[in-house]
């Protein structure tokens, strides 16, 4: 915003200067004041002009060459708060305060001076008439004069003259307009420098129309002389001010040939122009170029599927249901004149299945995937959909890679080029506030004789603890992750071989402080039995059903904690196995995360 600002304060200087050197002392009033205006509408504009700048860059190599990821520790984020900006703004919101007040209170004074004085109407002009010594003003078509002066006919025609232009030609707006804009800009001395430059113009404007109605110069001067003051008045009004006439009456006696008038306003073009190429902003894109395709691809020949972190497709903002993607890829194909190239924009996380699952999609379309981008990426060359992806750019905030031969890679995707100057680390900082606010904590994980893994009383399928490790990890700061305490829980007769993966598992994704707790089944009261049997006998009767987060966590947590007896004499435990197809157990599954990310708090 300062940016902005200063950019914004530089052109509005360069203008100024402008009309100081080359416009002020000229006759072309009209014009200035028509100046005054558009240059303050330029300087707050020029800013804020984008030209867009697009450059051919190579294309980023497919994954499995991985020379696009390195290897990074996130930054530590800081807990210190910096108070700088909250001084500023509240200095800046208590100066808008004042200056709103100041303009309202003006407002109220002259609605207070029409309202309680005499008015007598002229025409379109109305008078009204007050008993202080204060020059003549107008506001609008209000035109305020001294009462006794005005009954004893002591008020010049040319002076009536003067602010009957003012109320014709409408100049209350323009000093509306500059008012308003000093409450925003209050802190910017050039405002305040235009604004006595707009209210000097106006007089030059009045002060025309009285001389063109055939008024003496030399009277009409010794007149403005006679009723010029320096006594305050209505900022929002128009008045005949002492501290202006010196300047008024060089202007008076000077006349501007056309000519010169054109010759000085074509300078303004050139000096528009480098203002507006030195001060508004400008965007690098970046178009990919493969260096097996010669042509460049453009939005006529390529479709991109845009995917939310729930799974929604969506193609030009229409919703697609998955089982209708190739159909409709193919009717968008036959509207373009080549087969387009797919490019996917996911939120969160991709994995092998769902990405083989769009792949077939897309290919049922004869058409190719070129690109895939998202959040987070997880991929394995072991999975049977492993070797699937070959000749796809992968470009990912977050990149979990597992090769054939079980090595494992972790790190981040950087572009060659990115478009701004910005920080690697805050560009690939994540941007999901859940995420940044999960806090160091405990995280239980229980392995039965079984070999059930729980993890803070969720059933989990043993194979997906890899993938729920490495979310949880991605989500919490470096910080974060070395306060991070794992309690090991474990029985007697729970398989050592399933202790040890689990273990494995655990130092895999970088967690250390591992505490090994042997596990004892002192059983569950009556009252949380029976609210275990009433639970259950609802799931067992509609298997198929849907059902709260909080009851699918308090029947695992209870039935955890029951002895072999109670097990027996109890209803059949709802949630049987991870691996089910069961809807009860997918929702278990697909509740782990956002469980886990809401219980590691501080």
């Amino acid at each position: 915003m300062w940016l902005l600002i200063f950019k914004s304060s530089v052109c509005l200087t360069v203008f100024l200067t402008f009309y100081k050197l080359f416009l002020e002392n000229t006759s072309a009033h009209t014009f200035k004041r028509f100046y005054l205006i558009v240059v303050i509408l330029l300087s707050i504009g020029i800013p804020f002009i984008t030209y867009t700048e697009y450059i051919e860059i190579p294309a980023i190599e497919p994954l499995e060459s991985h020379s696009n990821f390195i290897y990074t520790k996130a930054q530590e984020t800081s807990n210190s708060t910096n108070y700088t900006p909250i001084i500023l703004w509240s200095v800046y919101a208590l100066g808008v305060l004042i200056f709103c007040l100041r303009f309202l209170n003006s407002l109220f004074n002259l609605y207070k001076k029409i309202k309680t004085n005499i008015k007598h109407k002229d025409k379109s002009f109305i008078h009204v008439l007050l008993n202080d010594y204060t020059p003549p003003h107008t506001f609008f078509n209000f035109i305020f004069f001294n009462k006794t002066k005005y009954e004893l006919n002591e008020v010049p025609k040319e002076v009536i003259i003067h602010e009957q232009t003012h109320a014709k030609q409408k100049h209350s707006i323009d000093i509306l307009f500059i008012e308003i804009l000093q409450i925003a800009f209050w802190f910017n001395p050039l405002v305040y420098i235009i604004k006595k430059a707009i209210k000097l113009n106006h007089e030059f404007l009045a002060d025309q129309a009285v001389i063109k109605h055939g008024s003496s110069l030399s009277t009409y001067q010794n007149t403005l002389l006679a009723f010029s003051s320096n006594a305050s008045y209505s900022t929002l009004a128009n008045a005949i001010n002492y501290s202006l006439i010196k300047k008024r009456f060089t202007v008076m006696n000077t006349k501007t040939s056309k000519k010169t008038i054109w010759l000085k306003n074509l300078l303004i073009f050139p000096i528009l122009a480098i203002l507006i190429f030195s001060f508004s902003s400008k965007v690098i894109v970046e178009k990919t170029t493969n260096s097996q395709f010669t042509e460049q691809t453009t939005d006529t020949d390529k479709i991109t599927l845009h995917i939310d972190r729930n799974r929604i497709i969506s193609i030009n903002d229409k919703i697609v249901l998955l089982e209708n993607l190739s159909s409709k890829l193919e009717t968008i194909k036959k509207h373009k004149s080549s087969n387009p190239l797919v490019y996917i924009q996911a939120e969160g996380t991709l994995s092998n299945t769902y990405l083989y699952k769009l792949k077939k999609e897309v290919e049922k379309a004869n058409l190719f995937i070129k690109e895939v981008k998202a959040n987070y990426i997880t991929l394995n060359e072991t999975d049977k959909y492993g070797n699937s992806f070959k000749g796809i750019i992968f470009t990912a905030d977050s990149l979990h890679f597992t090769k054939k031969k079980g090595e494992i890679i972790q790190g981040i995707s950087i572009p060659k080029k990115t478009t701004t100057k910005r920080k690697a680390e805050s560009y690939y900082k994540i941007k999901n506030d859940e995420q940044n606010s999960l806090k160091q904590g405990i995280l239980n994980i229980l392995i039965t004789e079984e070999n059930n893994i729980l993890i803070n009383y969720f059933s989990i399928n043993p194979d997906s603890l890899n993938d729920i490790l490495l979310n949880l990890m991605n989500a919490l700061t470096e910080e974060e992750k070395e306060q991070l305490i794992v309690n090991l829980n474990t029985f007697k007769n729970t398989p050592k071989e399933t202790i040890n993966q689990v273990t494995k598992t655990l130092r895999d994704n970088n967690i250390v402080k591992i505490n090994y707790q042997l596990a004892t089944k002192q059983g569950v009261s009556d009252e949380e039995l029976k609210n275990y049997n009433s639970l259950a006998k609802k799931i067992n009767d509609n298997p198929e059903g849907i059902f709260k987060l909080k009851d699918i966590k308090k029947i695992t947590e209870l039935y955890s904690k029951m002895t072999d007896e109670q097990k027996i004499d109890s209803q059949p435990y709802p949630i049987k196995s991870p691996n089910t197809d069961s809807k009860i157990a997918k929702q278990a599954s697909k509740v782990i995360g956002l469980s886990l990310s809401k219980e590691i708090k501080q």
